[in-house]
């Protein structure tokens, strides 16, 4: 896990090449919340990350202006793919239906929403792992 507070997209090659041939099977990139997500790098991290692994990207609940386009460019990105080994994990659905999930600014996790965010990835990665899943979710 690589995780910091207010990390941008544009950080995430970076990291992926910092981890390089150490990235684990399951690559789950959660980017986007902290502004503007660009197709590009969300390409050029799944390249990274290779098709020797599962790579999961996650939408954005985030109440910005970046939120939609953003959710729609993780979307975009996955299917640019067509493949097997890239999935998108739809955070932002699970989120809107669990607002008691977030504080105030309906973007941090209380407890119980860490939870749920923890549980839809552990899900996904299992149902993926399985062969229960194909392609992007």
């Amino acid at each position: 896990m690589d995780a910091m507070k207010n990390r941008q997209a544009s950080a995430g090659p970076a990291l992926l090449a910092k981890h390089g041939s150490s990235l684990p099977h399951n690559v789950v990139i959660d980017l986007g919340t902290n502004g503007p997500y660009d197709l590009s790098i969300c390409q050029h991290m799944v390249r990274q990350a290779g098709p020797s692994r599962q790579v999961f990207l996650m939408t954005v609940a985030v109440p910005r202006r970046w939120e939609k386009p953003n959710n729609a460019i993780i979307r975009q990105c996955a299917d640019s793919f067509h493949a097997a080994w890239v999935h998108v994990i739809d955070w932002h659905r699970l989120a809107d239906e669990h607002q008691d999930w977030l504080y105030a600014d309906h973007t941090h996790l209380k407890p119980a929403g860490a939870k749920g965010y923890a549980t839809l990835i552990t899900q996904a990665i299992t149902a993926v792992n399985s062969g229960s899943v194909k392609g992007t979710s």
